[in-house]
């Protein structure tokens, strides 16, 4: 709404800049100021920088610089407890005619006549001879502009009826000329004011001494004059002397420097123009604790108005129309707001940057597989030098390949609170007007832009750091992704690796955070308008460009699964789960999960308590493989056997449960002898041991042995050692159960010969 009548002010001839509108709560009243400084030079009638100024002041109301402007306003006002200005400036004009002029009515009822300035002539800001509550504006000064809103609160007038402004009329020219010979009088006030009254009165100047003494360059002059009106209301009252005032504002002007430079006489005047100002507007009473009450009870009916004006009701929202939801890399980064995407430094971000912005300017994919959006970026690479950039573009870029036009570099920029958001609205005017098509900038670092953090609170100063970016991004609808770092704490979740308080991720639509996990590297993203996700990325070196492998969980899945299934290949038997740990290296959490998918997948089956093999691993003939935690001894075989020696009388009590569970691979198992010791070492048929499960050497050195020749059909287990070949002198022997010769069918229950390299 502002903007139109702002855009509809400069096209009737008004230089236009933004102003800002509050409410007076004490003073009830609309309080009012210029939103940018220099605000008489800048004033301005081309609608591009009139478009800058309220895209970033989006509360600002259009105000007129008048001098420029070639106006004079005659201003009718009416305040409480003031005077009429509207019935005083009746009945001093009389007969005399005023022409037709376009007209102004204010929210507090009152009026403002524009009139053209006398030809070669600018008329300041003067009362002249003319009644209480009148007061005129002309060069130096500013107004509202006519159609301008405020919440509740209208500046009723037409734009265009400036175009066919008439000239002051003679009668009241000659009044604004004279000089004031009497005081002017408000009606009674006090000779003598109270010791409350006084008091207030010292120490509103001393704030505004106080506060003009720090005032930069550039505002000096505004700050000054504000001062001196706000005493001037003070010094009608008789609270304070004009003296007194004068004075303290003129050291305070030396102290910051006004003096020095603009000399004695301008600071003077301005004091002085300020003071006869705030006395044609005595202050209103001190309100006693009723009088408050009374007033917060009238606010209450008056703020309603103001909160009113931005709110709509569920239904309303319900029949609304929107555009579609776009996105500029789909399901990743949206078509509008900001994106914060943070890594820690040297990792790839920018270069991912850079790919993003090429894919968007020249029309081919990123990420692997991925088409972005389509239109005009820019893209500030704020730590980069011009070499840098060119060697990272002709990288990126397939060979002999011409740079799109439509992407625009820059290594320096001005920080967001010194003009950096506004220089992002002129590269988006500017790419419109040239019939472009802008819809993503980038910001390569956030460090390099933001507003130091002073001595505020951080969280503030880290959520004030980007509000701004967010807010302009939603209403240019474009996307702004900003770059930033993680901090070196590791943490479960990325989104707290974020470097700095929650103010930074809180301020803006999405996260993407970049970063290395125990079994790979993931985008993680979250946002408002996108779905939580955790990609698996890789980074190709050839090509300097990361791609997209799919969803995190899946793709490291399977590369845990490969492992698991290649160290199981590799060992030709069952492994139990310790085992699988320590050929893979994999955590224990994880592999869990994984046997239990590559189990349900059929790829693999468990074929005892903790113990896993591939799907097409067969036992060997006799009993099922077994855990050491589920082992049970065998029971021993009927008496009737034949063969039998001195140890098949031994009580199955004698062998102790637990040495069986201490029994690690690589040491003998625990045999028990009686006292006396045995007579020989068990023996058995040579047919029957070349059953067992030994390696081929040992197979082949039993048959050579001079034992298997001697013709009696019989092997000792020392003669089984002493007939290894040399390499495997150290077998070991595996003596599962105590061994009665009376077995029968020797398997490897019994005994498992196999060389050290097991």
């Amino acid at each position: 709404m502002n903007l139109r009548v702002a855009l509809e002010n400069a096209a009737a001839g008004g230089f236009v800049f933004p102003a800002i509108v509050t409410w007076n709560e004490a003073a009830k009243k609309l309080d009012k100021r210029p939103a940018i400084s220099g605000w008489r030079e800048a004033a301005s009638r081309e609608p591009e920088q009139i478009k800058k100024w309220f895209a970033t002041f989006t509360e600002a109301v259009p105000g007129i610089e008048l001098g420029r402007s070639g106006l004079f306003v005659v201003d009718l006002d009416r305040h409480p407890g003031g005077a009429d200005g509207v019935a005083n400036f009746k009945a001093f004009r009389g007969d005399n005619p005023v022409p037709q002029c376009p007209t102004t009515k204010t929210p507090g009822g009152g009026w403002h006549l524009y009139f053209r300035q006398p030809e070669g002539e600018r008329l300041g800001n003067r009362t002249g001879t003319l009644p209480a509550g009148v007061d005129c504006r002309g060069d130096g000064g500013w107004t509202v502009a006519p159609g301008a809103v405020f919440g509740p609160w209208r500046w009723i007038g037409d734009a265009a009826k400036l175009a066919a402004t008439p000239p002051l009329p003679d009668w009241l020219l000659t009044a604004v000329r004279a000089r004031k010979t009497t005081e002017y009088s408000a009606g009674p006030s006090p000779s003598d004011a109270s010791k409350r009254e006084r008091a207030y009165a010292e120490r509103a100047l001393i704030n505004a001494a106080d506060k003009v003494a720090t005032t930069p360059r550039g505002n000096r002059n505004t700050e000054l004059n504000t001062a001196a009106f706000c005493l001037g209301t003070l010094i009608a009252r008789n609270w304070i002397g004009r003296a007194t005032v004068e004075g303290r504002l003129h050291d305070a002007a030396i102290a910051c420097g006004y003096v020095a430079d603009d000399g004695e006489s301008a600071v003077r005047s301005t004091i002085k123009s300020g003071i006869e100002a705030g006395i044609k507007e005595p202050h209103v009473d001190l309100p006693d604790r009723e009088r408050k009450l009374a007033e917060r009870e009238t606010a209450k009916h008056i703020e309603p108005a103001a909160w009113q004006s931005g709110t709509f009701t569920a239904a309303d929202l319900q029949t609304m129309d929107f555009p579609p939801f776009a996105w500029i890399v789909e399901d990743i980064l949206p078509a509008e707001g900001t994106a914060l995407f943070c890594s820690r430094p040297k990792f790839g971000k920018s270069w991912l940057a850079l790919d993003l912005c090429l894919g968007c300017a020249a029309d081919r994919f990123i990420l692997g597989t991925i088409k972005p959006k389509q239109g005009d970026v820019l893209y500030l690479a704020l730590e980069d030098s011009k070499r840098r950039l060119q060697r990272r573009l002709a990288k990126l870029l397939p060979f002999d390949s011409k740079a799109p036009e439509r992407l625009k570099f820059t290594t320096e920029w001005r920080r967001l609170h010194e003009g950096g958001l506004e220089d992002i609205c002129a590269w988006y005017d500017e790419t419109k007007k040239k019939g472009g098509n802008p819809i993503l900038a980038v910001i390569d670092v956030l460090a390099k832009v933001r507003k130091p953090t002073g001595n505020r609170p951080a969280y503030e100063a880290d959520y004030e750091a980007l509000t701004g970016i967010t807010k302009l991004a939603n209403e240019l609808g474009i996307a702004i992704l900003v770059v930033h770092h993680i901090r070196k704490m590791q943490a479960d979740d990325l989104m707290e690796m974020v470097s700095g308080t929650f103010g930074v991720t809180g301020a803006v639509d999405t996260v993407l955070v970049m970063a290395n996990k125990p079994n790979g590297t993931v985008l993680d993203v979250r946002g408002r308008d996108a779905e939580q996700a955790e990609l698996a990325i890789e980074f190709e070196k050839s090509t300097c460009r990361w791609r997209v492998l799919g969803n995190a969980s899946e793709v490291h899945m399977s590369e845990q699964q490969a492992k698991i299934l290649a160290a199981l290949r590799q060992a030709g038997e069952p492994m139990a789960v310790a085992d699988i740990e320590a050929a893979t290296e994999i955590k224990r959490t994880s592999l869990d999960t994984a046997l239990f998918r590559l189990g349900k997948e059929g790829a693999i089956k468990r074929v005892g308590r903790g113990l896993y093999a591939l799907s097409d691993w067969q036992p060997p003939e006799g009993p099922k493989p077994q855990s050491f935690k589920s082992f049970k001894r065998d029971k021993p075989l009927p008496d009737s056997v034949q063969d039998s020696n001195h140890y098949e009388n031994i009580k199955e009590s004698d062998v102790s449960f637990k040495s069986f569970k201490s029994c690690s691979p690589g040491t003998p198992s625990p045999v028990v002898q009686p006292a006396d010791g045995p007579a020989a070492l068990p023996v058995q048929t040579l047919k029957d041991l070349k059953d067992c499960k030994i390696g081929s050497q040992a197979t082949e050195s039993i048959a050579k042995s001079e034992t298997a020749k001697s013709g009696n059909g019989k092997i000792a287990l020392q003669d089984l050692k002493d007939s290894l070949p040399p390499g495997q002198a150290k077998a070991r022997v595996f003596i599962k159960e105590v061994w009665p010769p009376s077995l029968g069918p020797v398997g490897d229950d019994v005994f498992d010969i196999e060389p050290d390299a097991r």
